[in-house]
């Protein structure tokens, strides 16, 4: 029998909502997610996320988190209006995205 587990799948939220916050304490007791970094439209703001929710990275602009190496995956609550165009912006760097409500 293998005791070789898979790393925890490095996500990055963009943006600081308040459905990001329930989002971060429900998956923080996952052993197969960790929620890494935050992006926020200015580096205050993700920096003041990051410091409440315990997240280790910050990013002060969302094109900055998509292009780190240290994502595997996006998790996207902006609001429905803003859903295509960053979910095609990650799609573009390779990151898997999920976001907070259906397509319309």
């Amino acid at each position: 029998m293998s005791t070789n587990q898979a790393s925890p799948l490095r996500l990055g939220i963009l943006g600081g909502a308040n459905i990001a916050k329930q989002f971060v304490r429900d998956v923080k007791p996952s052993e197969n997610v960790s929620v890494v970094a935050v992006a926020s439209r200015s580096e205050e703001n993700a920096k003041a996320f990051a410091d409440a929710n315990g997240i280790g990275t910050c990013f002060g602009s969302y094109e900055a988190l998509l292009a780190s190496p240290d994502i595997e995956a996006i998790y996207l609550p902006l609001p429905n209006s803003l859903h295509a165009q960053w979910a095609i912006k990650a799609a573009d760097t390779a990151s898997t995205c999920c976001a907070k409500s259906r397509w319309r």
